[in-house]
């Protein structure tokens, strides 16, 4: 029996925008392996139900996710003393600058080993060996450091995926390169959602290039599109991001009201699916910044396939996102794949798919915002480049983001690798 274990950050739980890239995937590895594991490092609940979508032959290990001391600081303290975390330590010297930086560093070597020492029990449940078994993870983030440790010791195949998120350096997110660099010697590929990340990865690491692959995600359209509805009084936008500081949806709202004081005759209705920390701050900003002609609906965390139903419904006209980082956003991708055109900033890898054939460009500072509401307002009301972005952006995910057959690519690689 031909067996894969899949590692996610949250699904089949309620980490909604996971399930719109992980769902596809899942599908086209089930048609070239026998079982699948699925093993989420986090668990955020079950409102939406995801594990009972799942093919048959799909299971859920909750271990790692329920695991007390993979989420628990304090009781990732006595690893202080492994002689994998005292190296990583010791190499750490040369990139951490602050005592917050070496934490965080010593709590993901840390978890690595905790995760390593997971996956002997893991695999011993579920008989999986490895002449059985291939191990793939969704992020290098998460489980990933423990799935390359564990794969080094026991030779096991293994390959993953890598996004912006994994690849950037935040303070309160700092990652080992050198680590990483030890690491990698475990993976068979890592396959990168844009060709931005990739050069990224290939100068980071380049004693590991050959590792690294361009395979963008896509994203999967539920539903068939219906033609944009071009006499409607209203302009509705639609935004799917979370409120968080990268996002800048604060920013973004000032820069839309500008643009409503512009075009007074023009109403404009913008829909936000998302929560998230900055959420209370963003409405505290909406009661003080209200204009007649912009309306601002604030949807929360709402379902996957609820979303492209109205991306479907003809009444969107325009997606907008001016995030300060990306990759290329899957949430780009399914309102490309319904003929919408998009407002979005010329960050990260965002216009490997995102072109001033489909989409309005922003620069990434926002700094001029009185210049770009003008830019802004003068698009939103024309009816002639809306369609016509419109029809090239539905081309272009036709031809380049389209996630079912991105997905039986990847599954091809992984099982025949």
């Amino acid at each position: 029996m031909k067996k894969l274990l899949y590692h996610t950050l949250g699904y089949p739980s309620d980490l909604y925008t996971e399930r719109s890239f992980a769902l596809p995937e899942i599908k086209a590895l089930r048609s070239v392996y026998d079982e699948i594991i699925i093993i989420p490092t986090s668990d955020f609940g079950n409102k939406f139900g995801y594990e009972k979508e799942l093919p048959e032959g799909v299971k859920v290990d909750w271990t790692i996710a329920r695991d007390s001391i993979v989420h628990s600081r304090m009781m990732r303290l006595p690893y202080l003393a492994h002689p994998f975390v005292i190296r990583t330590l010791v190499e750490m010297c040369g990139e951490a600058r602050t005592p917050g930086q070496f934490g965080s560093g010593f709590l993901s070597a840390a978890t690595t080993v905790r995760v390593a020492s997971l996956l002997e029990k893991i695999t011993l449940r579920h008989s999986m060996t490895r002449d059985n078994t291939t191990l793939y993870s969704l992020w290098m983030a998460g489980a990933f450091n423990g799935m390359a440790r564990f794969a080094m010791r026991h030779k096991q195949r293994l390959f993953a995926r890598a996004h912006g998120f994994d690849i950037r350096k935040e303070p309160d997110n700092f990652r080992s390169d050198r680590m990483r660099k030890r690491l990698l010697y475990g993976v068979d590929k890592v396959f990168m959602i844009a060709d931005g990340a990739r050069c990224k990865m290939e100068e980071l690491f380049p004693e590991h290039a050959d590792r690294f692959e361009t395979i963008r995600l896509g994203s999967s359209r539920l539903f068939s599109p219906h033609s944009l509805n071009l006499d409607s009084d209203t302009i509705r936008i639609v935004t799917s991001a979370r409120f968080v500081r990268l996002k800048r949806l604060p920013e973004t709202l000032e820069i839309l009201g500008e643009a409503a004081d512009l075009i007074p005759d023009r109403k404009i209705e913008w829909t936000i699916f998302g929560d998230g920390e900055e959420l209370p701050r963003f409405k505290n900003q909406l009661e003080t910044s209200q204009r007649p002609n912009l309306r601002v609906n604030i949807a929360g965390m709402t379902d996957n396939t609820e979303i492209q139903r109205q991306l479907a419904s003809g009444e969107i006209h325009w997606f907008l996102l001016l995030s300060s980082t990306e990759g290329i956003p899957v949430s780009l991708g399914e309102a490309m794949s319904y003929g919408i055109p998009s407002i979005v900033t010329d960050v990260g890898q965002v216009t490997e798919l995102a072109t001033p054939q489909t989409s309005v460009i922003i620069e990434p500072e926002l700094k001029e915002r009185s210049r770009i509401a003008a830019k802004i307002a003068k698009a939103l009301p024309d009816l002639e480049l809306r369609s016509r972005l419109g029809r090239q952006s539905l081309r272009t995910w036709e031809m380049s983001f389209n996630a079912d057959t991105r997905a039986r690519h990847l599954a091809n690689i992984i099982a025949g690798g």
